[in-house]
């Protein structure tokens, strides 16, 4: 069991980190805009990367960051019945959609990872006067899906073993932030 809670440590970890990394990126993409707005209206000389730059940054940030909500269960929920419902009874929900969750995030890994390579071999640009290569903005897709495949199997187990067991397998992710970050006597 301890095994177990070590991987799923680890995988709210990763969740954590990746979207730490991507929430600096949100600085990068506002100053790109910023300076292709001041540069294309105040003297008239539009750049050609700022538009590019701030759309691969922020798909890294949506598609990266998506493991970072998931952990924190951030995501749209339609609460009008799952909010009165019993933990157990959340869990069975949880791991019914989760299923079909990590079937379709398995697609979205493999195809994408499909889709990177295609690009990396054709040699793919995005069709634009600058034209940056396409396939580190498709990789992306592939690594935010994996990220957020991770994070739903761990959400998964945990629904599981709620399911089975009607105990919580470990604390919440963000529950543990908090208990690490409070001082201990």
């Amino acid at each position: 069991m301890n095994l177990l809670r070590g991987l799923l440590h680890a995988i709210d970890t990763l969740s954590l980190w990746s979207g730490r990394l991507v929430a600096i990126l949100v600085p990068v993409m506002v100053v790109a805009l910023s300076y292709e707005v001041i540069s294309r209206y105040f003297f008239d000389a539009p750049t050609l990367w700022a538009q590019d730059t701030a759309v691969f940054v922020f798909g890294y940030i949506g598609l990266i960051g998506g493991a970072y909500v998931m952990r924190e269960r951030a995501h749209i929920n339609v609460d009008l019945f799952y909010a009165k419902m019993t933990p157990r009874a959340k869990a069975l929900c949880d791991t019914i959609t989760g299923l079909v969750a990590l079937f379709f995030l398995s697609l979205v890994v493999v195809y994408g990872w499909r889709e990177t390579m295609h690009a990396y071999n054709a040699n793919q640009h995005r069709p634009t006067d600058w034209a940056p290569p396409l396939a580190p903005f498709i990789l992306a897709i592939c690594v935010g899906g994996l990220l957020l495949l991770l994070q739903t199997l761990a959400l998964w187990i945990r629904n599981v073993h709620l399911l089975v067991t009607g105990e919580k397998l470990d604390q919440e992710p963000a529950a543990a932030d908090v208990a690490d970050a409070e001082p201990r006597t």
